[in-house]
């Protein structure tokens, strides 16, 4: 991907398997403000509880951090905020990293920019060259950055792709869908008549009835978006709230007093008839907090009637950093600017826009669709064990849902 804004004269064409944003996950138009452990993983290879790798040669590793260039007396100030933070004061590693600089240096960069982010133009208009990009569903390693590309590319149609596998990562050595590559390259290289060419730009594994589909644009042009509206007492409804319902609350305590997590749900209860939910998702929360911050997580969930859960879209926002771009983002696409956070008036009634990830599934009749807003990753899960969560909050803070204008804007397919 770094290669295709400025490819060489011998580059004909690409096949991004498993795209990230251009500039990492959580960094372009799909920011949210909270910090991904993740990045850790991806950049040493390596579980992001494990202990600290040995030091190398690389470029990343030995060059001093550039945010040691800043003035002494800003730099002194964002240190001291940054070490005094609950989030970071109560975590070891990324503690480490910001007392330590070369320990590090691209995370004591990256770290200490996420208290007060720059602005990073995350721009794939430059990418002109044909590519067919893969990603599976429900991974924020790759499914931002693969529709980003698909959307904002200059690459004419029809030499721009994409195919959406199931979600989870291929098992390894990485040998699937690599029929789709060989018939991309064999027509671009070797000037095969593979009937790719031939094919929709868009292909989407759909959950739930668990079959391929092609489609000719994302979103979909024949999408109905529809507007469903939290209920008090956990209900998940396309008809509005009727009067002024009190809120509803649930309080998380800091992760070192309580490690379990806790949440609200809102369901539409069994289905009458099979729904379809494909492309990006939004959920437009009013909410109050009695402290200056949170993170707000959201999940949307698949439940059959024996209560097996099938997870398929989940979206993020720290509180600080609610601001919106309006000029770049849609109803159904909600970009916050990367900025100086905004502390929250405790109390205070705000609408959160919260992007999450898209998805294409079959709701299929009796099923339940299931809407979770929480605050943290459960870093005892076996995901958190290998480092891949979210940086937990490390405050406890009640958060109370209001009903009227909250809801989550779905992609029905009629």
């Amino acid at each position: 991907m770094s290669i295709a804004p400025n490819p060489p004269p011998h580059l004909v064409a690409i096949r991004p398997d498993e795209c990230v944003d251009l500039m990492g996950p959580g960094i372009g138009d799909s920011f949210h403000g909270i910090w991904d452990t993740l990045i850790y993983h991806i950049w040493f290879g390596r579980h992001g509880n494990d202990s600290t790798p040995p030091p190398s040669n690389s470029p990343e590793t030995i060059l001093a951090p550039k945010m040691l260039s800043l003035p002494k007396e800003e730099l002194e100030r964002r240190l001291e905020e940054a070490l005094n933070h609950p989030d970071i004061k109560y975590n070891t590693k990324w503690y480490s990293n910001l007392k330590y600089p070369m320990k590090h240096p691209i995370f004591f960069d990256q770290l200490l920019d996420s208290f007060h982010p720059s602005p990073i133009e995350c721009d794939y208009s430059d990418i002109k060259i044909p590519f067919y990009a893969g990603t599976p569903w429900v991974n924020r390693l790759y499914i931002w950055g693969t529709f980003a590309l698909y959307e904002q590319s200059s690459t004419p149609d029809p030499n721009r792709k994409v195919i959406v596998y199931p979600p989870g990562f291929p098992p390894r050595p990485y040998a699937s869908y690599h029929d789709e590559a060989l018939r991309w390259y064999d027509h671009w290289l070797k000037g095969i008549d593979t009937g790719i060419m031939d094919e929709p730009p868009i292909k989407l594994f759909v959950m739930g009835v668990n079959k391929w589909r092609f489609e000719n644009e994302w979103p979909l042009a024949r999408t109905e978006w529809t507007k469903f509206y939290l209920h008090p007492e956990g209900g998940l409804s396309a008809e509005p709230v009727e009067g002024t319902p009190e809120p509803e609350s649930f309080t998380q305590p800091a992760p070192y007093l309580d490690p379990k997590i806790y949440c609200l749900r809102y369901s539409t209860g069994p289905l009458d008839r099979d729904t379809e939910i494909t492309g990006p998702i939004a959920l437009y929360l009013e909410a109050s907090i009695d402290i200056n911050d949170t993170n707000w997580m959201v999940d949307l969930v698949d439940v059959d009637p024996e209560g097996n859960r099938q997870w398929l879209s989940v979206g993020y926002l720290k509180a600080g950093f609610r601001a919106l771009d309006e000029a770049k983002s849609k109803p159904y696409q909600p970009i916050h600017p990367r900025q100086d956070p905004v502390p929250v008036p405790p109390g205070q009634k705000i609408e959160y826009a919260i992007a999450m990830m898209p998805t294409s599934n079959l709701f299929l009749k009796g099923h339940s669709m299931e809407l979770i807003i929480r605050n943290q990753d459960d870093v005892l899960s076996r995901l958190g064990t290998w480092g891949v969560y979210m940086l937990p909050f490390m405050q406890t803070v009640t958060h109370h849902v209001h009903f009227g204008r909250s809801h989550l804007l779905l992609p029905v397919i009629p």
